[in-house]
């Protein structure tokens, strides 16, 4: 799993720092009811449950997103019978090299399946793999890097048919599409509070209850953050729905004035679904950090909204992106708070840079409108 502070959007700022802030302040209250720890922690379990469709009693709290995911892991493997065997994505980012290892060195057989260009599963790479026994199947809901969501709801479906439970990390996804884990049947899920605007760093895995997947809090001390992570999950339900159709509008402004000044510029995934706030564009023949710095000069203050950084080129790369490609690449994020004169200025911003350049194409020289090459 990709590092839960690398690429999940920035914690929350403003009103629903202010509330989750002040979540934390009741729980640890000298008086009122906030101050009872089994009323705090029912409150901010029901609110994690009521965002992805999920139990209260199934829900705990981990310190990080690696003992979420190994949590889930543990779990399905402990189950009596199960088989020594983990079915993940190929450019998954569900497990990371360390968990991979580690649980690699306790005998667990770790099958990676086969992706399309876009880094979906293949599905009949997928019934294959599930032809032979397996513990587990453990996926991310999107593509961090491009946004492109896995088709995991029909994925569940086929695990079902074969009793194979399934494990999503959500973190990319939770706030953002409505999640119902009773009706897809998946039986594991793992989330960071960071992806809803918490900044204690904790994290979620809901869990069947009968999963022994270690105490409902991790360590001591921890119950204001608790309350704060219940107060970020009841803030991201409250707005999912507005947020998705608002960022989803901006993100379609932002391509489309992008595809029709800049012929050169791709955007990865575009053909598939995908997360509504997430744009990862190519600039052809030009590095992603230059984009960056140019972005970034001084007097571009408005575009603090837009989240922008080098989309990683090793998880490109696994999605099968030419490394030239990868390398040109910017991942753009919005925020429920961006709006629209905001993404106008990322616009012209990016307009701006663009500048009459001699390009190779087909052997000749051209400026603006071929392949794009951003100089100042």
């Amino acid at each position: 799993m990709t590092d839960i502070g690398a690429n999940s959007i920035p914690a929350a700022t403003g009103p629903a720092a202010a509330s989750t802030r002040a979540g934390r302040a009741r729980a640890t209250a000298p008086s009122g009811r906030w101050q009872t720890p089994r009323f705090a922690l029912a409150r901010a379990r029901s609110a994690v449950a009521s965002l992805v469709g999920a139990r209260a009693a199934e829900v705990r709290f981990t310190a990080s997103a690696s003992d979420a995911v190994a949590g889930a892991w543990r779990a399905a493997l402990e189950r009596p019978g199960a088989a020594r065997r983990v079915v993940i994505s190929a450019g998954d980012e569900a497990a990371d090299a360390g968990l991979v290892a580690s649980f690699a060195q306790q005998g667990v057989c770790i099958d990676r399946v086969a992706v399309d260009r876009h880094g979906r599963i293949d599905e009949a790479a997928f019934a294959e793999a599930l032809a032979t026994p397996a513990a587990l199947v453990s996926l991310t809901g999107a593509i961090t890097a491009t946004g492109v969501l896995q088709p995991f709801a029909r994925l569940a479906l086929l695990a079902r048919e074969r009793a194979v439970p399934v494990h999503i990390d959500a973190t990319p996804i939770v706030g953002r599409l409505w999640l119902n884990l009773s009706t897809m049947r998946i039986e594991f899920l793992s989330l960071a509070g960071s992806a809803i605007g918490d900044s204690s760093g904790l994290c979620a895995l809901v869990a069947p209850e009968s999963a022994a997947v270690g105490p409902i809090v991790p360590g001591h001390g921890r119950l204001s953050d608790v309350a704060g992570f219940g107060v970020a999950a009841a803030s991201a339900k409250q707005r999912l729905v507005a947020a998705a159709e608002h960022t989803s509008r901006l993100r379609n402004t932002f391509e489309g004035s992008l595809r029709g000044h800049c012929p050169g510029v791709h955007v990865h995934g575009e053909r598939v679904p995908r997360l509504p706030h997430v744009s990862c564009v190519a600039f052809t023949g030009l590095d992603a950090g230059h984009a960056l710095s140019l972005l970034r000069r001084p007097g571009r203050n408005r575009l603090a909204a837009v989240t922008m950084e080098a989309a990683s080129p090793p998880a490109l790369a696994a999605l099968g992106v030419p490394r030239d490609e990868a390398e040109c690449s910017v991942r753009f994020a919005l925020q429920h708070t961006s709006t629209r004169a905001e993404v106008q200025a990322l616009i012209a911003a990016v307009l701006d840079c663009e500048k009459p350049v001699i390009a190779k194409v087909g052997g000749t020289a051209a400026g603006i409108g071929a392949h794009l090459a951003l100089a100042c």
